[in-house]
């Protein structure tokens, strides 16, 4: 622990030397970020310390910057604090660390400077997370987070060995549509619904009504378990044949949700007042590898969600089809298990 990183520090520029970043640490001017004596790392507009950060020995200083559990949600850095300021140089898609205090296109290293400030205003009380009702303990899901309780990141040269496929839950499908993408993004999605959207154009996809097994692809490196592909199949269904892409699906926090979004749009109208209370129970919501998320408890539809492969990025949704029939989609997060580590991404 370094007592001088302590505090709240404001983002006074920026270096960006990658075409496409994601970082936990400078994504605006302006921006108050916090560390905390108990290793929290905290934004302004997110105070329920969900990151964490932790300092690495050496000359320069290293600095972690990570979200537990999600192996991609990670900014690998150095730093060096010079009375107020303090400044920090980032890798690139977790990249090795850097060896200098610089911006360098060439590494991809990225530089944010930082200037030591007051802590903003706490919000309000009103501003209260509302109420989260359980995930179903259902076999399925208690086994298949018993395979994923290792989330120890694999070194850059193991090769994993997939271990095949493993049901999470069912979805059954109403509207004649499911949704897939960045489930942090489901609150806007279902605000923004209107009849005439509901087309694949607008990024739905048709499936005929009924119930769907939502399985997972799990690939073992080394002790560790990760989720290399995630099907929707027909139930009754047993060997779909992939076709073509459909369309892409993206994420910036490293998981992947799908849902019907008729049904999830009734469940938001149903149980929030607001779009901002929606989106708070997105924001604050404890994601967890997999899961079953009721934003309505029994009453409403499930959000079903997995961590995406090694972490964000978009890649393709495929048909299934089955005697000439679609009979779901399979998103693939790890293309090709026996390449390098930093290949193994869902930006394929």
């Amino acid at each position: 622990m370094d007592h001088a990183l302590v505090g709240w520090w404001r983002v006074t520029s920026i270096q960006y030397t990658a075409d496409r970043q994601w970082t936990l640490l400078g994504r605006k001017l302006g921006e108050r970020v916090e560390f905390t004596a108990k290793g929290q790392f905290r934004r302004e507009d997110d105070w329920t310390g969900g990151c964490r950060y932790r300092c690495v020995s050496g000359k320069p200083a290293g600095l972690d910057l990570y979200a537990p559990g999600l192996m991609d949600i990670s900014s690998i850095c150095i730093y060096q604090i010079d009375g107020d300021t303090l400044t920090v140089c980032i890798a690139a898609d977790r990249r090795p660390r850097p060896k200098a205090i610089r911006a360098d296109r060439s590494w991809r290293w990225s530089m944010v400077t930082l200037e030591r400030c007051e802590a903003p205003p706490a919000p309000p009380a009103h501003r209260q997370s509302p109420k989260r009702f359980p995930e179903p303990r259902t076999p399925e899901l208690l086994a298949l987070r018993e395979q994923l309780k290792n989330a120890t990141p694999p070194d850059d040269e193991t090769v994993g060995t997939p271990l095949g496929w493993f049901p999470l839950a069912t979805l059954t499908v109403t509207s004649g549509f499911i949704w897939t993408g960045d489930p942090t993004f489901v609150a806007a999605m279902t605000i923004e619904l209107v009849e005439e959207h509901l087309d694949e154009e607008s990024g739905f996809i048709g499936l005929p009504t009924g119930d769907y097994r939502v399985d997972v692809q799990l690939v073992a490196f080394g002790e560790s378990r990760w989720i290399a592909r995630l099907r929707i199949c027909r139930d009754g269904v047993d060997s779909p044949t992939l076709a073509g892409t459909i369309t892409e699906a993206g994420t910036d926090s490293a998981l992947i949700g799908v849902c019907d979004p008729r049904a999830m749009a009734a469940c938001f109208a149903a149980r929030f007042k607001s779009h901002d209370d929606a989106v708070l129970f997105v924001e604050r919501y404890p994601f967890h590898r997999c899961g079953v998320c009721l934003p309505n408890g029994s009453k409403g539809a499930p959000l079903i969600y997995v961590q995406s492969g090694f972490g964000d990025g978009s890649g393709p949704v495929i048909e299934l089809v089955h005697a000439g029939v679609r009979a779901g989609i399979e998103l693939p997060f790890m293309p090709d298990l026996n390449i390098h580590i930093e290949q193994r991404r869902f930006d394929h």
